[in-house]
């Protein structure tokens, strides 16, 4: 039998189908990324997953630099 590949769906981690967690994953940042996120949802006026992914997007942008 072979062993499923543990991978995240969303905000649960799932084993095939099942979620693993009745909880959401959390993430833990720096203070200063999460105080620096915090100020750019602020700035924003748009839905929050499309804020985030753009948030993450600019910060890997940054770090290929």
């Amino acid at each position: 039998m072979a062993k499923e590949r543990k991978r995240c769906q969303g905000l649960f981690a799932v084993e095939g189908d099942e979620p693993k967690a009745q909880k959401p994953i959390q993430c833990k940042l720096p203070e200063s990324l999460d105080r620096e996120f915090r100020e750019y949802v602020q700035a924003q006026n748009s839905n929050i997953t499309e804020v985030l992914t753009a948030w993450v997007r600019e910060k890997l942008a940054e770090s290929k630099g």
